[in-house]
């Protein structure tokens, strides 16, 4: 016969563990633990491999905090250290990024016990036992509470077992042979258990009758009600639209105001800039050195009125703590650079702020930025288009600031300067996906700029910043002439991409067009040095298609030779893929560079 803990035993387990001195560092260290555990059983290797595709990490998870009945928007609940604002829920993405995104931010703490393993993708961490006041001093809170109960923890985590496939239950049947399991299950040893938990649970408690149930408890028996007020994005309406025509008097008069300042930008630089900043919170300006990647969002925050932030990238950055945070080994939270500049900009919503990256590639920005990343990707329509989930969800409320309920703010583009030479890293497509790379690596050396005794500055509006909507399913005329030209367009370059598995998504897809849509209200300044005018679509396609583009595979010449006929003016008639007779000569004029490096080193990129 089938033996659970009962709903009303659980309901006392929960509660106790909400009040203890556990923090919620501990959660994720458990189910570290409990991930290497297994990772060991099967390979002998004690460490944890994490990610979405990481199944033992997955089991994991769903064991210490899945609901056997998800309430949207939450799927997950976690008992230890509750935070105010969730009570303990958490929402469906947690299990993707919040255990690992909780341990990478603390890898600055030297004495933290898991240590991310260097140069291994996934996010793969190794455990190195530390003595129990180092093991209290991270996982449990400096204010007075009362110490967690070992019987208490391995309660919760057996809450979906039949006890009868428990070791040694059906001759105890007492609280022992619980955490006897528990520890075996997660390796948790002698110092462990002195550092965390209260000493008097090492004693034997029989479970009395009622404190057994023949079935599962449901989780809605014993937990408390989902925050009601959070369970979805607030949907705000739609921020006030700046006019066409006041937007492109402004960029005209932008254009202008930087000219004055002595920097030379063509025109259509500062309008894709622009343009993608309206699109996706996420730009990286590529090229040279010395073209003025770095100084381009200050000149546009000096004429707008912005606020901008330049942080130079270090190359020993291999986590996010330099830029969301960590908790030093007194409990103290130190914010990082850029976890201060979203609560700057949340607490600004009318003013437009820049966070910037100078030579973000000097270490690997899938690794200091991985959260953000993520983030960016969980926008929604809130208070205005790009709100997001917290960036640090367990950071704690210090200086009267809630660090843990800071995202990235509509009002924030991070901007990233790069350049790409053999002392810098490469963009992993999960970086390039979720970003607008705008190259610059056009000059005229002839031209001598000249500083005006005056330049021009204005205070832009926030409805000069917003747009009509922050995804392509949201937007008011989906049918609009421009979408189904760039749909039309993406499905001709598919076809190739596909030869070698290239293909774009439907996130590039709806950037692509939502680019496109914003570029319209900047008709006039999409245009060369030479007065020619520049197709917002061909340059888009540049900025978000052939960076994907780089190997040495005879697949890609094939594919890059099909795409460089259908792309070039006057020649796309006749190609495989299709195309009109106007071209992209953008597109044309990179791949080929990209086809003669190919052809002559054997290897190529969009990268110059």
């Amino acid at each position: 016969m089938s033996e659970y803990l009962s709903a009303s035993y659980l309901r006392d387990v929960v509660q106790r563990l909400q009040a203890s001195s556990l923090a919620s560092r501990a959660c994720d260290y458990f189910i570290f633990k409990r991930a290497a555990t297994l990772e060991h059983e099967r390979t002998g290797r004690y460490e944890v491999v994490t990610g979405i595709g990481a199944p033992l990490f997955q089991e994991a998870i769903s064991e210490w905090a899945r609901l056997d009945q998800p309430q949207d928007p939450w799927s997950y609940f976690v008992p230890i250290g509750t935070k105010t604002k969730t009570q303990g829920y958490r929402k469906v993405k947690w299990n993707s990024n919040g255990p690992s995104d909780s341990v990478n931010g603390n890898q600055a703490l030297l004495d933290f016990p898991f240590r991310r393993i260097p140069n291994i993708s996934p996010m793969t961490f190794g455990w190195e036992p530390q003595p129990a006041d180092v093991l209290r001093g991270h996982f449990t809170d400096a204010k007075p509470g009362t110490p967690a109960r070992l019987t208490d923890v391995a309660a919760w985590w057996l809450r979906f077992t039949d006890l009868e496939t428990v070791p040694g239950w059906a001759a105890e049947r007492n609280t022992s042979t619980l955490t006897t399991y528990f520890r075996a299950a997660h390796s948790v040893d002698d110092a462990e258990v002195r550092a965390l938990f209260d000493d008097v649970t090492a004693a034997r408690e029989f479970l009395l009758p009622d404190q057994l149930a023949d079935s599962p408890a449901g989780s809605d028996s014993y937990l408390p009600p989902p925050p009601a007020a959070t369970s979805a994005p607030a949907r705000a309406s739609t921020p006030a639209l700046a006019a066409p025509k006041e937007l492109d008097e402004g960029l005209s008069a932008l254009v202008t105001s930087i000219d004055d300042a002595g920097f030379t930008f063509r025109p259509w630089q500062i309008a894709a800039f622009m343009t993608a900043v309206r699109t996706k919170p996420f730009v990286i300006l590529a090229g040279i050195s010395g073209t003025g990647k770095t100084k381009l969002p200050r000149l546009v925050a000096d004429a707008t009125g912005a606020h901008a932030t330049i942080v130079p990238v270090r190359p020993d950055w291999n986590d996010s703590t330099e830029l969301l945070g960590y908790t030093r080994i007194d409990n103290t939270f130190v914010p990082g650079s850029l976890l201060r500049a979203c609560a700057a900009a949340a607490a600004d919503p009318d003013q437009q702020h820049f966070f910037v990256l100078d030579e973000m590639n000097l270490a690997r920005v899938e690794y200091y930025l991985a959260e953000v990343l993520s983030r960016i990707e969980d926008r929604h329509i809130g208070d205005g288009p790009y709100t997001s989930e917290p960036l640090l969800p367990d950071a704690p409320t210090q200086d009267e600031t809630d660090w843990g309920s800071v995202g990235l703010p509509r009002n924030l583009c991070i901007v990233g300067s790069v350049n790409m030479d053999e002392s810098t890293f490469g963009f992993s497509k999960k970086v390039l996906d979720r970003a607008f790379v705008i190259e610059f690596s056009e000059v005229d050396l002839e031209v001598l700029p000249q500083v005006a005794s005056d330049v021009p500055t204005s205070v832009w509006p926030r409805s000069m910043w917003e747009v009509a909507s922050a995804s392509l399913a949201a937007y008011p005329s989906p049918d609009d002439a421009i979408v189904s030209r760039v749909i039309s367009t993406l499905v001709a370059i598919n076809r190739p991409l596909m030869q070698a598995q290239l293909q774009i998504g439907y996130r590039v897809r709806d950037e692509i067009a939502l680019f496109c849509l914003a570029a319209a209200d900047y008709s006039d300044q999409f245009v060369a040095a030479a007065g020619d005018e520049i197709d917002p679509l061909d340059l888009a396609l540049t900025m978000k298609v052939l960076p994907r583009l780089q190997g040495s595979a005879a697949d890609l010449e094939d594919v890059l030779e099909q795409l460089f006929e259908w792309a070039t003016p006057d020649r796309s008639d006749d190609a495989t893929v299709g195309g009109g007779t106007a071209g992209f000569p953008l597109v044309a004029q990179r791949l080929d560079v990209m086809l003669q490096r190919l052809r002559r080193t054997g290897f190529t990129s969009y990268w110059l």
